[in-house]
């Protein structure tokens, strides 16, 4: 099932960028939570397959990321996990 359904997110590459960009302005208002939810659901659209044409590095950077979010809250053992995938997408 798809997580977050109330995220709405075109099943797109740029759907996933949207998703990217949204992420980061409420990481940078200090919305932790809320950004690693947008990272999370533009993750699932990649690794779920919905979305087909994203950019490895595209895939990393939401790894990337959403592992500095988790890092900012303390969230040390899913900091790690993300960024062992950013590095392994690459």
């Amino acid at each position: 099932t798809e997580p977050f359904p109330d995220l709405k997110v075109e099943h797109s590459k740029s759907g996933v960028e949207s998703a990217k960009n949204q992420a980061n302005a409420l990481f940078s208002k200090g919305s932790l939570d809320e950004a690693v939810r947008w990272f999370s659901k533009g993750l699932w659209l990649v690794e779920s397959k919905k979305v087909k044409d994203v950019p490895s590095d595209l895939h990393s950077i939401l790894h990337s990321n959403r592992a500095f979010a988790y890092i900012k809250l303390k969230k040390w053992a899913e900091a790690e996990e993300d960024c062992s995938k950013a590095l392994g997408v690459n």
